[in-house]
């Protein structure tokens, strides 16, 4: 149970009976906020805008913070401020996100080292993309050309869907949309969302 909490870590009271003795200041904004945050097992998530939708977004405590956007920033290739907030926004909220990750990422070493050598050039920022549901969106192409089996195959066509990787492949004669016309219509048999997402 949550007795006491850091001061930036105040939406975690609504988990709990709010305890004696913490500000009133702090009482007044828990109690002025409380319809933005809802409670789902023990976590606290906060109600926000996406677009045109409300959704629910964690709230990420104090001491997981610097860890979080670290690994985002890193594992995107030390990526901008506005992409990791892009990309943290969608999954974690905290009140001075925005803050935190312009002073995180401005003292990132490696970004400083590589600052210098494109200081002056204007990028075009990356822009995140929403993750479709899994089998709703495939990636076709051919590998080839093979050696000739002995049922004449030459070529390998495969589909890849975006959201799991999970592949598909069968080999055939030659490259051409014949083939990958018949591929999808075979293929969507055993996996009807090849079909479904190439009408669309």
């Amino acid at each position: 149970m949550i007795k006491e909490v850091p001061e930036a870590d105040w939406p975690l009271y609504y988990s709990v009976d709010l305890p004696d003795g913490i500000p009133e200041s702090m009482r007044q904004r828990i109690e002025k906020e409380r319809d933005k945050f809802v409670v789902k097992d023990d976590q606290v998530w906060r109600k926000v805008k996406m677009g045109s939708k409300e959704c629910l977004v964690q709230f990420c405590p104090f001491s997981r913070r610097a860890d979080l956007v670290a690994r985002f920033h890193e594992g995107f290739g030390h990526a901008g401020q506005g992409t990791v907030f892009e990309l943290l926004r969608k999954r974690w909220w905290w009140s001075t996100m925005r803050l935190d990750i312009q002073n995180w990422l401005s003292s990132c070493q490696r970004c400083q080292l590589a600052a210098g050598a494109g200081k002056n050039k204007h990028h075009a920022p990356m822009v995140t993309t929403d993750i479709p549901p899994a089998f709703s969106r495939w990636h076709l192409d051919f590998v080839g050309e093979l050696p000739t089996t002995k049922k004449g195959n030459r070529w390998l066509i495969t589909a890849v869907d975006y959201a799991t990787n999970w592949p598909i492949a069968r080999a055939v004669p030659d490259a051409t949309a014949e083939a990958v016309a018949d591929f999808i219509y075979s293929g969507s048999q055993n996996c009807t969302s090849v079909l479904h997402f190439l009408l669309q």
